[in-house]
């Protein structure tokens, strides 16, 4: 009896009766966004949100949260900037969704560089750096009002990793 786009947010304390009846609850509501809690209470973080404006608000949100990443990284406060996306990715981290998993990978090239700037390149491109390439292949593959934008941030995020990489 919920109207259309309601958010219905599962839970259980361990989570797993939660993600692994997801897919049910999402065809049983096809008009809702249906997510998991899961972890339980301690697994709540600060920037968990529901937006209930609609899509233009969470369009106006994520291109906002986009900003403030590129502003962040131009000035090398790179763990801010891997926090500042997870605000859109984490909400979403258990959807099968080629756009969150690219966000992840945008996430990912934030910590390599956070791993350059504290002297470990190694670690940058063992860890990280492969994971930001892992998702990157998902670049226009999937509908998306930002895809310009992502291709935009990709590029973007391919030159700071070279001018970086040519400093250290």
């Amino acid at each position: 009896t919920e109207p259309e786009g309601s958010v219905f947010v599962f839970y259980c304390d361990t989570g797993k009766a939660s993600k692994d009846r997801l897919n049910e609850y999402r065809t049983r509501f096809p008009h809702h966004v249906c997510i998991s809690l899961k972890g339980g209470r301690g697994y709540w973080r600060k920037h968990f949100q529901i937006l209930d404006e609609g899509a233009e608000s969470m369009r106006e949100e994520y291109a906002r949260l986009m900003d403030q990443f590129v502003e962040q990284i131009n000035a090398a406060e790179y763990y801010k900037a891997h926090e500042t996306l997870e605000e859109i990715w984490f909400p979403r981290r258990f959807e099968d969704n080629d756009e969150i998993k690219l966000i992840k990978g945008f996430i990912n090239a934030a910590v390599s560089f956070e791993l350059i700037k504290k002297g470990r390149p190694k670690a940058s491109i063992e860890k990280v750096w492969n994971n930001y390439h892992k998702y990157k292949v998902l670049l226009g593959t999937f509908e998306s009002p930002f895809n310009g934008r992502y291709e935009e941030l990709a590029q973007f995020l391919e030159q700071k990793r070279a001018e970086l990489v040519s400093e250290s």
